[in-house]
């Protein structure tokens, strides 16, 4: 059983000058991955992604663009921290993908 670490993919994944799919493709070139294995790839990618996308959103909407003063800014720095570190500390385990290792590289590759 050949496995890619969650924090592998979620590295990966935090390259936004790539795409999801140029992400996957890297990927299955480095894993030898087949079809199968490098659509749950994109799959694991997009979910990914999509929370980066969920805290990025969440961050820029307590942004406070009319802060005016210092104290403003204190309030939005003292909620960024505490939410970054919840999110860095939470604990979900590196539940790594797991693929056959008797496949071989697709063409497409």
């Amino acid at each position: 059983m050949r496995t890619i670490s969650g924090l592998h993919l979620a590295t990966a994944a935090m390259n936004f000058h790539l795409s999801t799919i140029q992400v996957a493709e890297q990927l299955a070139i480095q894993y030898v991955l087949d079809e199968e294995q490098w659509l749950k790839v994109v799959q694991e990618i997009q979910k990914i992604r999509l929370g980066a996308k969920t805290l990025a959103l969440r961050i820029r909407s307590e942004f406070p663009l009319n802060a005016r003063n210092e104290n403003d800014r204190i309030v939005f720095l003292d909620w960024l921290e505490k939410t970054t570190r919840l999110a860095a500390s939470h604990e979900f385990g590196d539940n790594p993908v797991e693929f056959e290792s008797s496949v071989q590289l697709p063409a497409r590759f």
